[in-house]
């Protein structure tokens, strides 16, 4: 007997979010052997028992069971559409009907009414206190269905009548914020109820306004946090409204009167307003919101990969350091966040800082964080029991310090702590008999974990956490066997592309905030776009994501990124030989001097190879695409850069 096991749309199972034209997968499951299937049916209706079908692909003779697309489908925005798939194989054996469903988003720029809002004025631009901003939704019907999109300027946390909407943790994420912004779709049929009901965001700066990069520099992409919402409300009797952001909306402070990525969150429970999610608080005790004027044009959906809680990681032991200090110990290092239940005392404080490791003597080390304070500080204003967590920042930690708290002593069953990382599947597991490969293979999977927090990142605790573009490139094979990472890579693609210079250059770090304000920096000011090997993720990183997925479309969406790279690089060639301003070569290197970065290997060198690398790749995907005469003229490319490398570099012996 054979089963549909499993079916994808773009990837994802269930996505919500989707437009376009979808892509559709399934697997086949069954205990026989060499399965092959003969032909597939695909169809697509608008309810659970398929009445009422929008998509019927017939019987289609064919072995394609991944992306599959259902080519005359249209969708509409804020639907429930529901798929199903039945396969036969070569012998003859028939599934019954697999099922699944996706959720579409905003299909149409034209479609937004919902107006960006703000409580914060010009005059706190320096500031990295949350906001609250909140209104009252009234329903005399009841709701059949409800679709919300929501996003920010900075990070959100968007609830109904108190309860948060989703499961998304630092959304919308980090991209290029004015050429590509994510928004998020959630389905809060259950959060709805007939009568009065509360809306409400609360707003941080995030990666959006805050502190961030090396340099410190605040404010990247604007001095105001924002909120955007637009719900899709259906009625039992098929009715539906539309509910938006604008100026009905009020604004009202956060108990959280700091919250930064690097340096943690500081939380004031005497600014706690309990009824602030209740009806019956009034709206005219509160300001009314400003609105920001911010085109719909950067406005994407983020269909998965989104930030949240993965693994429950409780504290594994507490002990004394030899200096005296009180540590706590998770046995793993990890990126994420803790939460922490204690007895709260009028006047006290929790005073906390995470870190990664003890020195030598088994002390408390805090030089690896640089400016970092990753400090989690909660001042008390009442008594009784309270499990307290950060919202809008995350850690790179095993360890906690504790500076103070606030009623006795600490036990290590009062701290837990939560990994954060882009949800993605898993799809690849490695184990044998030697435990020592075992172990590198549990780092491997690890560092994935703590660096991919909705970017590829050098890090995950230091005053850095950029997407450094070499970085994503060398790990994105790996990354790709252990995890279905297509969503995460395609999205972190569009930021390579969004912030590729005009001329075809390629930023160091992608979302890239270096760029015109790193002069001063020690490295980056001689140069922030364009070093080999880094840049070549361009190329490098859409071939991966098509060895892997077998997905042409990757290729075809980063074409243009691609050809503007390689341009680039025989714009600054000479006989097949390049540079330009700051180049890593081979950076970190062990024949590097004492006290340099630099490797021994010339940079020229490291430039040219990846230059012979990437022109081949991509006159082979030229090819793959049908653009024909790219194919030709970049192969052509490449055999010249191939042989002035070996003219450059070789002897003639070899």
């Amino acid at each position: 007997m054979i089963t549909i096991g499993r079916i994808y749309t773009n990837y994802l199972k269930k996505p919500m979010g989707v437009i376009g034209k979808p892509q559709f997968s399934w697997v086949i499951e069954g205990s026989s052997v060499n399965v092959m299937q003969k032909s597939y049916q695909l169809q697509v209706s608008l309810c659970d028992d398929f009445s009422t079908l929008v998509y019927d692909s017939g019987i289609v003779l064919s072995e394609a069971s991944a992306q599959v697309t259902a080519d005359t489908l249209v969708l509409e925005t804020a639907h429930r559409y529901f798929v199903r798939v039945m396969v036969t194989s070569m012998a003859g054996e028939t599934t019954e009907w697999g099922v699944s469903e996706f959720i579409s988003g905003v299909l149409q720029e034209t479609e937004w009414k919902a107006r960006f809002i703000t409580g914060e004025t010009p005059e706190e631009a320096d500031m990295s206190s949350a906001k609250y901003l909140r209104r009252i939704l009234p329903l005399r019907k009841k709701v059949k269905e409800a679709i919300a999109y929501t996003t920010a300027l900075g990070l959100y946390e968007f609830t109904i009548n108190g309860t948060k909407a989703g499961t998304d943790e630092l959304a919308p994420g980090w991209t290029s914020y004015h050429k590509h912004l994510l928004y998020q779709t959630n389905d809060i049929t259950s959060l709805l109820t007939r009568g009065y009901n509360v809306l409400a965001a609360e707003v941080g700066a995030g990666w959006y306004k805050g502190k961030m990069g090396f340099v410190g520099n605040r404010n990247n992409y604007g001095d105001r946090t924002g909120f955007l919402a637009q719900l899709y409300v259906t009625y039992e009797d098929d009715s539906r409204d539309i509910f938006i952001t604008d100026e009905s909306w009020f604004y009202d402070k956060s108990p959280i009167v700091f919250s930064e990525i690097y340096d943690g969150e500081i939380y004031d429970a005497a600014l706690e307003q309990e009824d602030i999610f209740s009806p019956e608080f009034y709206d005219y005790d509160l300001e009314e919101v400003m609105l920001l004027d911010v085109p719909y044009t950067a406005l994407t959906p983020q269909e998965g990969s989104r930030v949240r809680k993965i693994d429950r990681m409780p504290a594994k032991s507490i002990f004394t350091t030899p200096q005296g200090d009180t540590v706590l110990d998770f046995g793993q290092n990890m990126t994420g966040t803790v939460e922490i239940t204690f007895e709260s005392v009028p006047g006290k404080t929790l005073n906390l800082h995470c870190f990664e490791v003890l020195d030598a003597r088994g002390n408390v080390y805090l030089d690896n964080l640089r400016s970092a304070k990753q400090q989690v500080l909660y001042h008390c204003s009442k008594d009784g029991r309270v499990t307290y967590s950060p919202k809008f920042t995350f850690y790179g930690f095993r360890y906690i310090k504790v500076d103070e708290f606030p009623d006795g002593a600490p036990k290590a069953a009062d701290f837990t702590a939560y990994t954060l990382h882009s949800d993605m599947e898993q799809t690849g597991t490695f184990e044998c008999s030697n435990p020592d490969l075992n172990q590198l293979q549990h780092n491997i999977l690890w560092g994935l974990k703590g660096n991919f927090v909705d970017i590829p990142s050098d890090c995950p605790q230091r005053n850095e956490r950029l997407g450094w573009t070499g970085d994503a490139q060398i790990f994105c094979r790996t990354a790709s066997y252990l995890m279905n990472t297509y969503q995460f890579f395609a999205k972190w693609m569009k930021d390579v592309a969004a912030d590729q210079a005009a001329d075809g250059g390629v930023a160091h770090v992608v979302p890239d905030i270096v760029t015109g304000s790193s002069d001063s920096d020690w490295l980056v000011g001689q140069g922030t776009m364009s070093a080999a090997a880094w840049a070549d993720v361009a190329v490098i990183n859409p071939w991966t994501l098509y060895l892997t997925f077998g997905d042409k479309k990757i290729l075809a969406d980063q074409y243009d990124s691609m050809k503007g790279w390689i341009d680039f690089m025989t714009a600054h060639a000479v006989d097949g030989v390049w540079t330009y301003m700051l180049q890593f070569g081979d950076w970190v290197a062990l024949d590097a001097e004492e006290g340099s970065y630099f490797g021994a290997t010339p940079t020229d060198l490291t430039c040219a190879a990846y230059y012979a690398y990437s022109s081949g790749l991509f006159a082979k995907i030229a090819k793959i695409l049908g653009k024909d005469a790219d194919a030709v003229s970049y192969q052509a490319l490449h055999e010249s850069v191939v042989d002035a490398f070996h003219r450059h570099y070789f002897t003639i012996d070899g």
